[in-house]
């Protein structure tokens, strides 16, 4: 859809967007919010500019607007206009509740006892028989926008954008305010009363389960918390126009966007709020925001100031060790122009998720609001044994993994403690001599095709499941702790 910059505007490919902002309640029983028709706006201003998005594929209901009936109602008269390649966006800023599950989805095996339903609160809620949108009502609209009747795949993305929470705290601040809200009067929802009763249907022809969707979404806040707004909006959206407004000329995949986010939303919140990334089915979270190029350098870290201390959000379970990164340089960018280092720091402390650092040289002059660290783990050292006539399928692989995020976590050497061996029926990763997976090529490709993955997909999948492990292994063990990490054998 666009590359480094902003070629959205070139691209055939079309996003469309579908905003829903709830200031004004109908029911006295829910409080009314302040900034949910501000943040849906600053967001549409800042979308429609940075990725050219016209004014006919931009929908907003506000307030009155969003009662249940409109708001499914525009979901999908509104994303039927999707093509193959095409972008949905759900923006919702508004309150956010739960309610008791319905047990058939415990008895299908589908949830555990006390499982709940999300919600968005709908604006008109309160009134006899309107329930809110539960989440497994979103899922089947979403799999309604990406699936034909006979489950064939659209290729229609659908990313979520939810400025709210489904926490069980009613958290009140005299400045802050609390996107959730817990109705008294928590009506008993059948499966009859999800849509049209969808559910009920397969209940009683094929059974009970949940539709296949490809998503991803971003939610306020993680599920035991409230997102909060203050004056200015929500601090979920004001967050995200802050961090994409200052990504002109590179824009963030989901991964480094939360990351993003999830610093700068601390800090706003006192620590109250951390935002959470959820992704399902076909889906990569190392892609742009919004495009279907996946970015070949891996993220780097944001650089923070916390209580006159420097500190980045990697540690040793990202992959950086002290034998690596004690006496390096390390340099420091602008977010928005990773061409010119803007100064310099060496590393502090070493934690499990995040590392203290020294400036050396910091020129604040230069610097945008966000700076980032050139900072990145340690890569897993590989060597590939193929056959001739497996060649071109080894080649394939490497030219993905140069594109991918893999790009900076993988290292190909002649020798090396790992190894992944293709020959013309199988393929396998050892340890050393030790068999870690693989198996028939027709074996892994029933396999791919049962988890939707391709064969490449799995070697990935397997490969970065070893980087993780051989992250965990160098973590140092405290003093404290009793085990024997020589002891450990991954």
């Amino acid at each position: 859809m666009q590359n480094e910059t902003t070629s959205a505007k070139e691209s055939n490919e079309q996003i469309f967007v579908l905003a829903v902002a709830i200031n004004e309640y109908e029911s006295e029983k829910v409080s009314n919010l302040k900034g949910c028709v501000k943040d849906v706006e600053d967001l549409e201003k800042m979308l429609k500019e940075q990725y050219a998005i016209p004014a006919e594929n931009y929908l907003i209901l506000k307030n009155e607007q969003a009662t249940r009936a409109n708001i499914i109602d525009s979901f999908r008269s509104h994303f039927a206009k999707l093509q193959a390649g095409d972008t949905a966006v759900f923006h919702y800023s508004g309150h956010g509740s739960w309610e008791d599950g319905s047990k058939e989805f415990v008895e299908a095996g589908l949830e555990e006892a006390g499982n709940r339903n999300e919600l968005l609160v709908v604006q008109n809620y309160g009134q006899e028989g309107v329930f809110n949108i539960a989440d497994k009502e979103l899922r089947w609209l979403i799999h309604e926008l990406q699936f034909a009747e006979d489950q064939t795949p659209k290729n229609i993305n659908f990313i979520g954008l939810m400025d709210c929470c489904f926490s069980g705290s009613l958290f009140r601040d005299t400045e802050k305010r609390s996107r959730i809200t817990l109705p008294a009067d928590n009506q008993e929802r059948g499966l009859k009363d999800y849509l049209e009763g969808q559910y009920q249907q397969l209940h009683e022809t094929t059974g009970l389960k949940f539709p296949a969707v490809n998503f991803i979404t971003f939610s306020a806040c993680s599920p035991k918390e409230s997102a909060l707004e203050d004056n200015k909006g929500g601090l979920f959206t004001q967050a995200l126009v802050t961090v994409l407004s200052q990504s002109k000329q590179e824009l963030p995949s989901y991964a480094e966007l939360h990351s993003r986010l999830k610093y700068r939303i601390e800090e706003g919140s006192g620590e109250a709020q951390h935002p959470f990334l959820e992704y399902e089915g076909k889906v990569n979270p190392y892609q742009s925001f919004l495009s279907q190029e996946v970015k070949a350098a891996q993220l780097l870290p944001p650089l923070i100031k916390k209580e006159e201390k420097w500190f980045t959000s990697v540690g040793a379970i990202h992959g950086i060790y002290e034998s690596s990164w004690r006496k390096t340089e390390i340099q420091l960018y602008a977010a928005n122009d990773l061409t010119t280092a803007i100064g310099t720091a060496k590393l502090d402390t070493i934690g499990i998720e995040e590392c203290t650092l020294k400036p050396t040289f910091f020129n604040s002059a230069q610097a945008s609001e966000e700076v980032v660290v050139g900072i990145y783990g340690d890569q897993l050292e590989l060597s590939l044994r193929v056959e001739t006539d497996m060649q071109a399928v080894a080649d394939e692989l490497v030219q993905k993994w140069e594109k991918s995020a893999l790009n900076r976590q993988i290292r190909v050497l002649d020798q090396a403690k790992y190894q992944l061996k293709f020959d013309d029926s199988s393929i396998s990763i050892y340890k050393e001599d030790q068999l870690l997976v693989g198996g028939k090529w027709d074996a892994l490709a029933e396999e791919a095709t049962a988890d939707k993955e391709t064969v490449m997909d799995f070697i990935n999948h397997s490969v970065q499941q070893i980087i993780r492990w051989e992250r965990i292994f160098h973590i140092q063990t405290p003093k404290r702790s009793k085990l024997d990490v020589e002891g450990i054998d991954i």
